[in-house]
């Protein structure tokens, strides 16, 4: 930067001093200095001084070639120090203010600013395009304009701008704003204003240059036609009806489509729009036909009626798909639109049904009142509305538990009309709220699985314990733990994919260890729930205890992922050393012994994560030996004896020798995402002797 400043401060070569001449008498090397000596007395007389002698004194006084170059190589050097304060950062913002508004008139400054007019904080630029006003004549004050428009800066750095070429009043920014006012990547509201501020301020210019008018593409024009082609129809096929009966009607239909058509595509000939725009065009005709003719189903109308009504209604949406046109909406814009339709309907069908409203045409009048409404919601919430994959995501497990909800109450006789269609509404409403407000990451929809999972297996030992087999604590305890898991997951900030597929693997080893001993310990007759209670709540607390570990003990994915590998070794020691021994344990003694060794692996890694010098990154060698080592050595007891026993010892020996070369030696990993990339998704469900168990998948594993 220094370089750049210094060049531009240089640029002028009439301002770079030159070397002296040989020829100037006012550089040589040695000058005589005279000076007269002080008179004693005061009665000297002023006609001494002659003439001669006053011009000498006038060119000893006066400065040098040196001195002045002197003087303006000190002058640049404070422009370029106070340059260097004005692009520093660290400068406070009042400082770098007050330099702007005393540097921008020195020469050759004002290209060293045009990075600073697009990088700097707002109020410099804005000072900085305010004072462009005083350098008409400077191409540079285009250049900042031009280029601060076309970098899609805020709506106060852009009227500043605007303010700036209406007042510069000179063709080269009346020319910007004719190219903002003809640019297709420019919003129709943006160019509007262009064109608005060139006939205000530049209508000579604006006579002389007209901006070209933009045409949408011939597939934004097609997708218009075939909107006016069915508006053409509707209208036509009702002309002939009066007319002709239902003959009149057909052929009405088809002509009027035809006309439509064609008409539309000539229509929308000079017109610019978006193909959203002109799917919203369609999006109106079609819904205005819809209201039409529910108005006349529920008027009870004859078919001429029926026909206007429709007619009208289609007329109406078409105006207004018309109207707005020039609004630069998108596909997704119209999707959204009808999604909220969707939606209001729903909702507008259990608020009937929840107030009593049951009569004969209720079911008619809630759809239409909820479509009207819809459609007028969707036009203020779509543009600032984007839903994505995650919404969906997140909608769907918040409408699923509601549903569970509902279907609980219906069940204990507690559902009245309306009310689970209501719950559903509200919870996929509740759900797209918060991924609009707060948008969510991807782990916050896992924590959410995780909670309605935890909470499904705590209710369902509530039940248990109650000998009620009711699925309502199962339900409102999956309802409770969604919400507190997607609460916990946007306030964590370790919660990750790698955590979550290790706490996953922990929780589900735990789970699998508790059932079997319960399992174990109920005798095939016996009925009580008891010991079923117990083992729900607490593979829910040990879910529960997780979370607190994580939030507690800093638990990252690397280190929830260490602690998954030393619980898997640990049960794998526990299970081969069974195998060495010969025993066949019975299903108690099979599911303690897998239990207590996972556990017994998660506390030796809990251990070592305590030790202030461990670093996890150490202990990745050598576990991958000890996979190899293990691999190898099974296979080598394979080739000499394949019983179950020679397998074991073969496989323990290279895992241990694995793992002591991998203390040795090292494999250079190389750093990856790939576990930042990896999700779970879990969906609770029951088996065929109706018990509760869950389904769980891992995704990502192909990347993205």
């Amino acid at each position: 930067m220094f370089l750049l400043i210094s060049t531009l401060l240089w640029a002028n070569p009439q301002d770079t001093p030159q070397p002296p001449t040989e020829d100037d008498p006012n550089t040589s090397d040695t000058q005589e200095e005279t000076s007269s000596p002080k008179e004693e007395s005061s009665n000297i007389s002023n006609e001494e001084n002659t003439p001669s002698e006053t011009v000498e004194e006038a060119e000893d006084t006066a400065p040098s070639q040196e001195e002045l170059a002197t003087i303006e190589q000190s002058e640049q050097e404070k422009t370029l120090s106070d340059l260097i304060l004005l692009l520093n950062e660290a400068t406070p913002i009042e400082q770098r203010i007050t330099l702007l508004n005393e540097l921008h008139l020195a020469p050759n400054v004002l290209p060293a600013l045009q990075t600073l007019s697009l990088h700097g904080p707002i109020s410099i630029r804005k000072e900085m395009l305010t004072l462009l006003k005083e350098h008409p004549e400077d191409p540079v004050t285009y250049n900042i304009a031009s280029s601060t428009l076309s970098a899609n800066a805020n709506e106060d750095i852009k009227e500043t701008t605007y303010v700036l070429l209406k007042t510069l009043k000179t063709p080269q920014a009346a020319q910007i704003l004719k190219e903002r006012a003809e640019s297709k990547n420019v919003s129709s509201k943006e160019r509007k204003r262009a064109r608005t501020l060139l006939e205000n301020h530049y209508p000579k210019f604006l006579a002389k240059n007209p901006p070209r008018i933009l045409t949408a593409d011939p597939f934004a024009r097609a997708i218009f036609s075939t909107g006016s082609a069915v508006l053409g129809g509707n209208l036509f096929a009702t002309l002939g009806r009066l007319s002709q009966g239902d003959d009149g009607a057909a052929l009405g239909g088809t002509t009027g489509s035809l006309a439509g058509g064609v008409g539309g595509y000539l229509y929308t000939q000079d017109k610019s729009f978006t193909h959203g725009s002109a799917w919203y065009f369609i999006h109106a005709n079609t819904w205005g036909s819809i209201l039409g003719s529910g108005l006349a189903e529920r008027m009870s109308l004859d078919d001429n009626l029926y026909s206007i009504m429709r007619s009208v209604g289609s007329l109406g949406g078409a105006m207004y798909g018309i109207h707005t046109l020039s609004k630069e909406r998108s596909v997704d814009d119209v999707l959204e639109s009808n999604l909220i339709i969707g939606q209001s309907t729903y909702l507008s069908s259990a608020l009937f049904a929840l107030s009593g409203l049951t009569y004969g045409e209720s079911d008619l009048d809630s759809i239409l009142f909820g479509s009207a409404v819809g459609f007028g919601l969707a036009e203020f919430i779509s543009p600032h509305w984007k839903p994505d994959l995650g919404t969906a995501l997140l909608a769907s497990v918040y409408g699923g538990e509601a549903a569970l909800l509902a279907s609980s109450l219906d069940d204990e006789g507690y559902a009245v009309d309306g009310l689970g269609h209501f719950m559903v509404s509200a919870a996929v409403i509740a759900a797209e709220l918060q991924d609009h407000f707060q948008k969510p990451k991807p782990h916050v929809i896992a924590t959410s699985i995780y909670g309605a999972y935890t909470g499904h297996i705590f209710g369902n030992g509530v039940s248990n314990l109650q000998s009620s087999y009711s699925s309502l604590p199962i339900s409102i305890g999956g309802a409770v733990g969604t919400i507190a898991g997607s609460y916990i997951g946007t306030k964590s900030p370790y919660f990750d994919s790698s955590f979550l597929l290790g706490s996953s693997v922990l929780v589900a080893a735990n789970t699998f260890g508790l059932y079997g001993i319960v399992d174990a310990l109920q005798s095939e007759s016996s009925t009580d729930g008891t010991l079923s209670g117990i083992r729900d709540i607490s593979t829910g607390l040990g879910n529960m205890g997780m979370l607190y570990a994580q939030d507690k003990f800093n638990l990252t994915g690397e280190r929830t992922l260490f602690l998954t590998s030393t619980s898997l070794w640990g049960s794998y020691l526990a299970l081969t050393g069974t195998a060495i021994i010969g025993t066949e344990p019975s299903q108690l003694g099979g599911s303690m012994l897998l239990l207590s060794s996972f556990d017994i692996g998660l506390g030796a890694g809990a251990y070592l994560l305590s030790r202030p010098n461990f670093q996890i990154r150490d202990s990745i060698n050598p576990q991958l030996f000890a996979i190899i080592g293990a691999s190898l050595g099974t296979f080598g007891a394979y080739l000499i004896n394949n019983s179950a026993r020679s397998l074991a010892i073969g496989s323990l020996v290279g895992t241990g020798l694995g793992g002591y070369m991998g203390t040795k030696y090292s494999i250079d990993l190389p750093k990856t995402d790939f576990f930042d990339k990896l999700f779970i998704s879990a969906v609770p469900q029951f088996s065929q002797e109706g018990d509760l168990g869950v389904q769980m998948q891992i995704g990502g594993l192909l990347g993205d």
